[in-house]
């Protein structure tokens, strides 16, 4: 399993890296913005959603993790 797990994480750091340096190309992101560390806090906030949403799928459902995950990206862009 442990070959699939890399896998899949290196996969989601990727994803969430090109998202992130993608909006820092078209001058989307805030002034100071550390890529490398808001890339590690992403995808730790993104485990952590599916962790919950594992263990109380009644309390964190799609919706409430699509609301936390487009706050925190609004907290890293301009306005």
């Amino acid at each position: 399993m442990r070959p699939h797990a890399e896998e899949s994480y290196d996969g989601m750091r990727r994803l969430v890296f090109k998202v992130l340096d993608g909006a820092r190309r078209l001058g989307r992101l805030r002034a100071g913005v550390d890529l490398e560390v808001e890339v590690e806090r992403l995808c730790a906030l993104i485990d952590g959603l599916t962790v919950h949403a594992v263990l109380h799928p009644g309390r964190m459902d799609a919706e409430i993790m699509t609301r936390v995950l487009r706050r925190h990206l609004q907290s890293l862009t301009c306005a």
